[in-house]
């Protein structure tokens, strides 16, 4: 039987073993990975630890501590239907991504289901279901798989047209299961998001204003004004209306293209997230629950980046600078 009250209860406890300062510091000054790998058994991971287990097969661990969590959280909340915000990202993306395979690379079938190959186990989809859906389409009423279907059974796709489409279908699906206030607000959030960095992207790579098809609409920022930016500056002059100014000032001003991109997108992934971890403090509401998964992917990235440069043997400088773009 599922209570938010008792899965926030297990949730207090769990974020106690969560990465902290400390331990981060010691992983990043470890001389070796395996000394780095040591820290890990301090960690929600412990559980995992016996004589058998290496430094390299750290990946491993991380991905079994999140999968375990994902039931867990399922388990623990009757698979509450907010989370499916988050399963369906990652469906979102695996679908894409076979799609790339199929049109873009020429393959027959799905290439390994890992995350080297761009895939993750966190979606609901299987790696069987999602092989049958983009090679064998077959209807569904379901919005992801619909826009699956539709190109799917063409030889030729543009990928950039079938990747709006299903972002488009992924707000829809979102906006559907946002019935809370507050989970409306969270999903309102995701949408300023993505429209923002949307008009960022087309200004910066393109050099041109967004076509409005790729607008999401459900946000709060003021759509007209948006998709009238054709420049930089124009960009510049619009974002203290938005939520997230007060964070984007603290982006250097000599930045500019990919840089500024990965720079804005950074602010706006601490913007929801700080949002999220503010309006769930001390809460028992799914939203807490969310945030803890969302804690969990943060400290999943930390960790692979941190064991990833102790294995090709960079220096504590340059492990600390890749941190910089990863989490929140």
């Amino acid at each position: 039987m599922s209570s938010l009250y008792f899965i926030s209860g297990q949730i207090a406890v769990l974020e106690s073993q969560l990465l902290n300062s400390g331990q981060l510091d010691r992983m990043i000054g470890a001389k070796t990975p395996e000394e780095a790998f040591g820290v890990m058994s301090e960690l929600s991971y412990a559980k995992y630890f016996d004589d058998s287990l290496e430094a390299r097969d750290f990946s491993m661990v991380i991905e079994n501590g999140l999968k375990e969590t994902k039931e867990l959280l399922v388990d623990g909340t009757d698979d509450h239907r907010v989370l499916h915000l988050i399963w369906a990202r990652f469906d979102l993306n695996n679908l894409k991504r076979a799609l790339k395979e199929r049109f873009i690379e020429g393959k027959d079938g799905l290439g390994a289901f890992t995350e080297d190959n761009g895939y993750s186990a966190l979606g609901r989809l299987s790696a069987e279901k999602i092989e049958s859906l983009v090679w064998n389409p077959e209807e569904s009423n379901c919005p992801l798989l619909s826009v699956v279907f539709k190109h799917a059974q063409k030889d030729v796709i543009d990928i950039r047209e079938v990747e709006m489409e299903l972002d488009l279908a992924y707000f829809a699906f979102a906006k559907k299961q946002s019935k809370n206030g507050l989970v409306r607000s969270y999903v309102q959030h995701l949408i300023d998001a993505h429209n923002f960095r949307s008009v960022l992207r087309s200004v910066l790579i393109l050099e041109s204003s967004l076509d409005p098809l790729i607008w999401v609409e459900g946000g709060s920022l003021d759509r007209d004004r948006f998709l009238a930016v054709t420049s930089l500056d124009q960009f510049v002059d619009l974002y203290g209306t938005t939520p997230f100014s007060e964070l984007l000032r603290s982006a250097p001003d000599s930045l500019s293209g990919e840089e500024l991109l990965v720079r804005v997108e950074k602010i706006l992934d601490q913007y929801v997230y700080g949002w999220l971890g503010s309006i769930s403090l001390g809460s028992d509401s799914i939203l807490r629950v969310l945030y803890y998964f969302e804690q969990r992917l943060t400290n999943a990235r930390m960790l692979k980046t941190v064991m990833l440069g102790k294995f090709y043997g960079l220096e504590v400088q340059q492990i600390q600078d890749k941190l910089k773009h990863v989490g929140h």
